[in-house]
């Protein structure tokens, strides 16, 4: 298969290992970063929002506070910097670009009423009380012998920003009830509208469509994972249902398809990457012949990257350049190292640049040479 050099345009290391990394506009990145140590599950996990420029030199950071073990909260951080949205256990928090308080919009707390039980034989008692995150196992003398984490709201939240600075969008578990998706009017600070999911997530992903106001939500359970669209009209949420559950990766630069791959649980042997059009999903092209590992995007308005796992190949994961109409494959992404290996796992792209990311690490990356418009595909 051909092959297509990879040229290494900019790199950051220290970082801690950027869990997240989201396009932002004027070429700039947001990346959430994971401090400390990380194989410390069972404590609070520290974080850091960086905004990086094209050179992945940083221009913006703030530390939003430490988040529980069983928590995953995805953040927002306006386009001029001057708003972020912090997605709590407990709370939307909307701070300034320094990270001075603006606004609290807390979540639904019916279901916070605490809890306690004897263990099987009687010897011990787990006690969550109201308002706080974590379970506590005491003895018959009533001296606490261990601590755990206890997800009494839910497990995940996420925020968004509109382009225009009009509006914010908030993903708010409401655990036994169903979690919800909040439109919240940044002029007045006040929820605008709010819509039952009818699910609760344990990961959520928001994806800004390119006309800077609708809203796409990966949201995770287990191996189940399904997309909700959202548009604001009026002041109020449009959701739109969509036929089958699927996983997003990446949307078009122009807004009128997306691409995704089945959940988990619905895949087969080779599962296939489709282009869906956007926004009733309707699949517009598959490719199922590869096993896709874990992310594909638009590099251009025609080509696209992906990573695949690959049994039969040294370091199991490659990286491979696609077109997108029609869907195939042009061949693999080979980096300067020159033994196949990768940099680290692909994480977003855009306008020609793909970021990989490591442990503690973030490359940027180009073509050496665009594939000729007449490449062939398999």
């Amino acid at each position: 298969m051909e092959e297509f050099a990879a040229v290494r345009l900019a790199g950051r290391s220290g970082l801690g290992r950027p869990d997240l990394t989201q396009a932002m506009a004027g070429g700039r990145w947001l990346l959430h970063c994971r401090l400390g140590d990380l194989g410390a599950w069972e404590e609070p996990a520290e974080y850091e929002l960086l905004v990086v420029d094209q050179a992945l030199q940083p221009v913006w950071r703030l530390r939003p506070p430490p988040e529980p073990s069983h928590w995953e909260g995805t953040h927002g951080v306006a386009d001029d910097l001057s708003l972020v949205a912090l997605a709590l256990p407990r709370e939307v928090r909307l701070v300034d670009g320094g990270g001075q308080p603006v606004a609290r919009f807390p979540y639904p707390t019916e279901d916070d009423s605490g809890y306690a039980a004897f263990s099987a034989d009687g010897r011990h008692l787990e006690v969550q009380f109201p308002g706080r995150d974590e379970a506590l196992t005491l003895d018959a003398d009533g001296e606490v012998v261990a601590r755990g984490p206890w997800s009494g709201l839910g497990e995940a939240g996420g925020c968004a920003f509109t382009a225009d600075g009009r509006w914010l969008w908030a993903y708010v578990p409401h655990k036994g009830k169903g979690d919800e998706l909040w439109l919240i009017d940044l002029a007045t600070l006040t929820v605008a509208d709010r819509r039952t999911l009818g699910s609760e997530s344990q990961r959520v992903l928001p994806y800004r469509h390119p006309d800077g106001q609708a809203l796409g939500l990966n949201l995770w359970a287990g191996h189940d994972a399904v997309i909700r669209w959202a548009q604001p009209a009026d002041g109020r949420i449009e959701l739109q249902p969509l036929p089958e559950p699927a996983v997003l990766r990446d949307i078009h630069p122009a807004g009128e398809e997306y691409l995704a791959t089945p959940q988990q649980d619905q895949a087969d042997q080779h599962p296939p990457l489709t282009r869906r059009r956007y926004p009733d999903g309707e699949v517009l092209e598959r490719l199922p012949e590869w096993e896709w590992e874990a992310d594909a995007g638009y590099l251009t308005g025609e080509l696209l990257v992906a990573e695949v796992w690959r049994p039969d190949l040294p370091g199991r994961n490659r990286h491979m350049l696609l077109r997108r109409q029609p869907l195939g494959v042009l061949g693999w992404i080979r980096y300067p190292d020159g033994d196949g290996g990768l940099p680290g796992h692909f994480s977003s792209s855009r306008e020609g640049r793909w970021l990989t990311v490591s442990d503690d690490a973030v490359e940027c990356w180009g073509l050496a040479q665009s594939p000729s418009p007449m490449a062939g595909s398999r």
